[in-house]
């Protein structure tokens, strides 16, 4: 056999390897390039890799991929032109914003809650603020009548040294009028009884207390009488 014959049949037997080789890529067979990528990058990337892979009975997640109305394949959302038929997508309408109705809704009912809260704010406040102002007026008069009576216990023992009573407050020893307390007159003293008025700004309320021969007719000796500047009302 000559060296021709010899090449011409290690050529044969090269292109009969050749071919199945071809053929096993082409069904992506274990040894082919498909099966490599396969074997190499994993299942799930392989099949991404790969849309044909993917069965057209799949469910398909609206978010990110659509069906292509010619061939049926699940393709990209986004695609203008189906990779696998080539088919021209139709453009998709704007998905309509859902939830309006509720928002709407929900800030409706927020305006209402808020303006019957205001309203039930005003309510108790009407309610409140006058009996606070009442009860602050209250301690006001309780703090005066205080002061009288620790007045009265101040002159009876100067009297007790002096067998007089006295005008004076510096004389009655650590006798002090309460904070904000005043004198709203000079005291009346003299050898046989005393009396004082005291008021409390912003009160409007006086109190005074007369004491022996200063005490007036039917009035009790020694008991603190309040009344209003304006009203001329007894407390």
């Amino acid at each position: 056999m000559g060296a021709a014959d010899r090449d011409v049949g290690r050529m044969g037997r090269q292109s009969h390897k050749v071919a199945p080789l071809a053929r096993s890529r082409a069904r992506g067979r274990p040894g082919s390039a498909a099966g490599w990528r396969r074997r190499t990058l994993g299942g799930t990337f392989g099949d991404a890799l790969q849309p044909s892979l993917r069965s057209r009975d799949d469910p398909v997640n609206p978010a990110t991929e659509k069906k292509c109305p010619n061939c049926n394949a699940i393709i990209s959302f986004g695609a203008d032109v189906c990779p696998q038929c080539g088919a021209q997508q139709p453009v998709l309408p704007m998905a309509k914003v859902s939830g309006g109705g509720k928002v709407l809704k929900g800030c409706l009912i927020a305006t209402v809650v808020g303006f019957f809260g205001i309203i039930a704010i005003g309510i108790v406040a009407a309610i409140v603020i006058p009996k606070f102002a009442s009860t602050k007026l209250k301690a006001y008069v309780a703090e005066m009548k205080t002061d009288l009576r620790n007045l009265a216990w101040a002159e009876e023992a100067y009297h007790q040294s002096h067998q007089s009573y006295t005008a004076n407050i510096a004389e009655l020893g650590g006798y002090r009028l309460s904070n904000g307390v005043a004198l709203a007159k000079p005291i009346d003293a003299g050898a046989n009884g005393w009396s004082a008025t005291l008021r409390r700004d912003p009160s409007g309320i006086q109190c005074a207390m007369s004491v022996g021969d200063r005490a007036p007719a039917g009035d009790v000796s020694g008991t603190p009488v309040c009344t209003a500047v304006a009203g001329g009302q007894s407390r």
